[in-house]
């Protein structure tokens, strides 16, 4: 028995002949396709009508050959017939002879619907649309997305590329390096973003520290001037201290004009 898929044209050849001798010969007339009924699963009850079934007696012109051919995707007629995980029989029942014998009640051909093997081109029960083997539904994402040697050439080079061209001008020329600097961008400029608020009030907290130095506006002038200042007074008293252990203490040049008895060294020069 042969499976097909629902919708699909099942063709059955088959031939008429002697019964003593088994030679071809043709019926007393052309076959028709009302000398054939089709049984379903076993009912005694056959398809009604006769839409979608064509015969072709001779086949080919070929003495006793004889094609029938059934559509399942017509059910003008007989709807629900043809059904998924059926099986149907097709029985020759006429007047003509072959051979002067009757050759009704003999079943000529058996198929099934989708009753032994499984349909890989329907997904849910329905029937899809499919282009080279792929559901037509996937193929624009496919070719949309799909893999070429240009987009791993330029992916390569974005990503050698990448550490040297990241804030650069020389960036709008790596897909990579662009998408990530104008995230970072967009992310500290973007109003209401999180990096714009923090961008904001860094330069609030650096403006309120610029007045530093007497309500200068250039603070950061007179913060580096100030600091230059102290660092000279720093330096001259670093030359003034000695390592004594684990502590420090004034050298003899620092205390040389100290008030005697404050002095060690004062006091040892007293004696």
């Amino acid at each position: 028995m042969r499976d097909r898929s629902l919708g699909a044209t099942i063709g059955i050849l088959f031939t008429t002949h002697t019964l003593s001798t088994g030679v071809v010969v043709a019926p007393s007339a052309a076959l028709a396709v009302a000398d054939f009924r089709i049984y379903k699963n076993g009912s005694a009850t056959e398809k009604t009508s006769a839409n979608g079934i064509t015969v072709t007696s001779p086949f080919d012109s070929l003495v006793g050959s004889h094609l029938i051919e059934i559509d399942t995707g017509n059910a003008t007629g007989d709807a629900g017939f043809w059904a998924s995980g059926s099986a149907y029989r097709v029985v020759i029942v006429t007047a003509k002879t072959v051979d002067s014998k009757d050759p009704s009640n003999v079943c000529i051909g058996e198929f099934s619907l989708e009753l032994q093997t499984a349909d890989v081109r329907k997904f849910g029960g329905t029937a899809g649309t499919f282009a080279a083997g792929i559901p037509d539904a996937k193929v624009a994402s496919i070719a949309a997305n799909a893999i070429t040697a240009a987009s791993i050439a330029a992916s390569a080079l974005a990503i050698s590329k990448f550490a040297a061209d990241v804030g650069t001008t020389a960036y709008a020329s790596n897909p990579i390096a662009q998408a990530i600097w104008e995230r970072l961008t967009a992310a500290l400029t973007t109003a209401g973003s999180a990096g714009k608020l923090l961008v904001d009030n860094l330069n609030a907290t650096m403006s309120s520290r610029s007045t530093y130095g007497g309500g200068d506006t250039s603070g950061t002038t007179t913060l580096l001037v100030n600091v230059a200042a102290l660092k000279v007074v720093t330096d001259k008293l670093d030359t003034g201290l000695v390592v004594d252990g684990a502590v420090w203490q004034w050298t003899v040049n620092a205390l040389e004009f100290a008030p005697l008895g404050v002095g060690v060294g004062a006091i040892e020069e007293a004696f």
